[in-house]
């Protein structure tokens, strides 16, 4: 059974890849899926942006479960 995934994307990342999320599947984990992210939109290659996994902040590989929602996040600015 394949692992699907939605990616949402925020910020001046919907600018970058042209969309607000995208269903990707067979993704087992987050290095994984930053690839496949990578592979499909290498406009974001030179962004910067946070990575979430159902509403958590990551910076460490993660396996990743079925039906994850995943966001892309520009990052932060206070005010």
């Amino acid at each position: 059974m394949l692992n699907m995934v939605e990616i949402r994307f925020f910020g001046q990342l919907t600018d970058l890849t042209k969309t607000e999320k995208v269903l990707i599947e067979d993704i087992r984990d987050t290095d994984m899926m930053i690839n496949k992210i990578m592979e499909m939109y290498p406009a974001l290659a030179t962004a910067t942006f946070k990575v979430a996994l159902n509403n958590k902040l990551v910076n460490d590989k993660i396996e990743i479960a079925e039906n994850s929602i995943i966001a892309f996040m520009p990052p932060f600015s206070g005010g």
